[in-house]
């Protein structure tokens, strides 16, 4: 579960949790509390929707529905992650799978309703991205992990690419946003989503060059490191 950073009023001791199946991103919201203003018609005034202002950021929805919620986790495990499979990796006996996606495939489209929403709790001024535009190429991190001979995958952060035209027929790439979620942080994945990325621009020729979109201190670090790592080969 995870809080999003939003203040909400008329209310005493609310908890709004909201849970995640861990890799279709299908969404649970759960709100607890002790007192609810005007829920006995003694005042005139009304504590905030809390479910419509979730709404309103949610693209990909939610449910309230906790066995509604039950069965969507039954239906995460025969979960395949769409798009282009580009890069498998290990690190500490466990596997990861980077996939390359456009808006142009329905089943991606309807995944980053869900997964986008992170970017509003986890990157400062961030803002969601038109997904009827067919610029957008989208890297997506997966955690693949096989169990009795079942594999299931688990979602793990996704970096955002914009396509420019560069005179006179070829196009530049331009970073928009990258994003490991919390539990998979400081263990080298943004790097390696990053190098991924990289990897996959340099083998088409049609590609001039590879630039950032306002970069943060943490994000050029980032690529400072993934730049001098591919300069020592």
């Amino acid at each position: 579960s995870s809080g999003i950073n939003a203040e909400y009023g008329g209310y005493k001791g609310l908890k709004v949790d909201v849970f995640f199946a861990s890799g279709t991103l299908t969404q649970y919201v759960k709100i607890d509390y002790t007192e609810k203003i005007g829920a006995d018609g003694a005042v005139s005034c009304e504590a905030d929707n809390i479910l419509q202002l979730l709404s309103d950021i949610t693209p990909g929805g939610f449910t309230t529905d906790y066995v509604e919620f039950m069965g969507a986790l039954e239906k995460n495990k025969k979960f395949h992650p769409p798009g282009t499979l580009v890069e498998s990796y290990t690190k500490k006996g466990k596997t990861f799978d980077v996939y390359y996606s456009t808006f142009e495939d329905e089943k991606f489209r309807e995944f980053h309703n869900r997964l986008q929403v992170f970017i509003l709790w986890y990157i400062d001024a961030a803002s969601y991205i038109d997904d009827e535009d067919p610029c957008w190429n989208l890297y997506t991190l997966y955690e693949r992990v096989t169990t009795g001979g079942e594999t299931t995958y688990r979602s793990m952060g996704f970096l955002t690419a914009y396509s420019f035209y560069n005179y006179p027929c070829r196009t530049r790439q331009r970073i928009s946003q990258v994003l490991v979620l919390p539990p998979y942080q400081g263990s080298g994945h943004g790097a390696r989503i990053l190098s991924t990325m990289y990897n996959h621009v340099s083998a088409d020729p049609g590609i001039y060059d590879i630039t950032v979109e306002d970069p943060s201190e943490n994000f050029t670090r980032l690529r400072n490191f993934v730049d001098t790592v591919k300069c020592s080969k």
